[in-house]
């Protein structure tokens, strides 16, 4: 089923309505920037501080896209051992669901035992995070075969590399494209988290900053524009976006706004040059 114009004209009109409402509301109800700041503020947010906003969400897109593209690789594998060995599936799918009950910030701190605070841990939370439903999909379309199908390979004498060739992999191939649109979506939250846990670059990073180093009237903004660029990059897959906060007068002002420590904080340092450098 294609995609016409009609679809799209609707779609870009919804979310065009749905931006006018928003703004709207926020002028004709007076809301405050730190409740729910405005479109058009967010907008500007973005545009004046689009270095930082860049930079950072490179760092997340690359996350999620390797974390991706690993698990779309150990989904499909695993997915066929499980097929073709029960002696595998009962040892290793049962992990599995387990493997996924478990909240995966519980597991972000042992990842950055393991494999430390670069990309390497926050990759593999993407991958933990995002190959359950490739895994479970694949799974499925390789076993939801007719039956006279494979009565039919058995008749010809056909090998277990034509079964799954011939049989097998197209029936599946529905199944794992519908995971994949899932998993690329589990893929960002994999990677925001990591961000979160112990990240010193991207996405998650900087909302740990804006939260915890500035207050509320200070970063409204900033941490709305990073909120909704991440929303779109769960959308599509491809643009989460980041926050930071600045004072907007001189140096008194400043500090009565963000209220930093003694500098023991890791985010500390980092915070500070955000907040006194980035920006008009």
């Amino acid at each position: 089923m294609g995609i016409s114009k009609t679809d799209i004209g609707t779609t870009t009109i919804s979310i065009i309505a749905t931006l006018v409402v928003w703004e709207l509301l926020t002028r004709i109800f007076h809301i405050p920037g730190f409740i729910l700041p405005a479109p058009s503020a967010i907008f500007v947010e973005a545009v004046t501080r689009y270095p930082l906003y860049l930079y950072h969400s490179w760092i997340t897109f690359y996350e999620m896209v390797v974390g991706f593209l690993l698990a779309a690789a150990v989904g499909v594998f695993l997915a066929v051992v499980i097929v073709y060995s029960r002696i595998i599936r009962n040892m290793i799918y049962p992990q599995i669901v387990v493997l996924q009950i478990v909240p995966k910030v519980a597991i972000a701190p042992l990842l950055l035992i393991w494999a430390g605070y670069g990309l390497t841990s926050k990759v593999l939370l993407a991958l933990l995070v995002s190959f359950f439903p490739i895994v479970v999909n694949m799974v499925t379309g390789l076993v939801a075969i007719e039956e006279e199908l494979l009565d039919l390979c058995r008749i010809l004498h056909s090998g277990r590399w034509q079964e799954f060739s011939k049989v097998r992999l197209p029936n599946a191939l529905p199944y794992l494209f519908s995971s994949l649109k899932v998993a690329s979506t589990l893929s960002v939250i994999g990677a925001v988290i990591g961000e979160f846990v112990g990240g010193n670059e991207g996405l998650g990073h900087l909302i740990i900053i804006a939260n915890t180093s500035c207050g509320l009237r200070c970063r409204s903004s900033r941490c709305s524009a990073c909120r909704y660029l991440d929303f779109c990059s769960m959308a599509s897959s491809s643009w989460p976006s980041a926050s930071a906060c600045r004072g907007k007068s001189g140096n008194r002002h400043r500090d009565e706004r963000c209220r930093w420590n003694d500098g023991s904080s890791p985010y500390s340092r980092r915070a500070k040059i955000l907040c006194a450098g980035i920006g008009p």
